[in-house]
Formats: structure tokens, C-alpha cells, sequence
């Protein structure tokens, strides 16, 4: 009977060293969400009343154009099926703006698409575009 009660107090802590883990790996993961959302890499959301122009680029990225004539890449994580080929979407936001990571876009087919991220693009400076060569 000794024997069963050493298992028993084992299996016990076991579970109890389990769940202090998650606890532990929780709060890290949440400290790290915090510090990203500190210092963010681009815009996280984007006001929808702002979007003045949308483009299908393909499956995985819709391009957008703002009212101040920004451009800005809506990339899709996994890609959305026929996104492309049917040409049209609707947005599946949250108080009036797309979020990364929070927002959908929904394909004619009804297939909903996570955003993952906007991108802004690589934009060439006016002394690229004249053609000023380095000395």
C-alpha cells in the first residue's frame, strides 16, 4: 500500500509540475504579445472608411490603395482559394478597421482568409527615379 501512495503523490505532481509549466509558458507568451504590439513593424490596422481602392493581386495578397494615396499590401497567411479567379471579397472586421491577425477576408465562396499582415511597398526615392547614378 506504501508503494501505491508513492505512485499516487508522483502522478500528483506530475500534474502539477505540468500545469506550472503552462502557467509559466502563458505568461511568457503574453509578455512577448505585449512587447510586439509595443513596437509595432508597420501599420497593425487600417481605418476601412480610408480604403479608396482595392486590387486582387493574387490568392495570397490583395492590394490597397488609402485616401492619402498610400499604398498598402494586405498579405493573406495560407492564401484564399479562387480568391483571384472570382475577383471578389468582402472584409470581416472589428469597430470599422481591418486588424492584423484579427480581421478576415471572405471570398465569393465563402471561404474565410485570416490577414496576417500589411506591407507597405518599396517605393523608389525621386533621385532613384531620375536616374542619378552614384559617384
Amino acid at each position: 500500500m506504501t508503494r501505491f501512495s508513492h505512485v499516487r503523490i508522483s502522478a500528483v505532481f506530475r500534474g502539477f509540475l505540468i500545469f506550472s509549466l503552462l502557467l509559466l509558458a502563458e505568461n511568457l507568451l503574453a509578455q512577448d504579445i505585449a512587447f510586439d504590439e509595443q513596437v509595432p513593424e508597420g501599420p497593425r490596422c487600417i481605418v476601412i472608411s480610408d480604403i479608396a481602392e482595392t486590387f486582387i493581386e493574387s490568392d495570397r495578397t490583395i492590394q490597397i490603395s488609402l485616401r492619402s494615396n498610400e499604398k498598402i499590401s494586405i498579405r493573406l497567411g495560407e492564401g484564399c482559394p479562387q480568391l483571384k479567379f472570382h475577383n471578389f471579397f468582402t472584409f470581416q472586421a472589428t469597430g470599422g478597421q481591418l486588424c492584423a491577425e484579427k480581421s478576415l477576408v471572405v471570398s465569393r465562396s465563402g471561404e474565410t482568409c485570416p490577414i496576417t499582415s500589411f506591407d507597405l511597398p518599396n517605393i523608389p526615392t525621386q533621385k532613384e527615379d531620375a536616374g542619378s547614378a552614384p559617384e
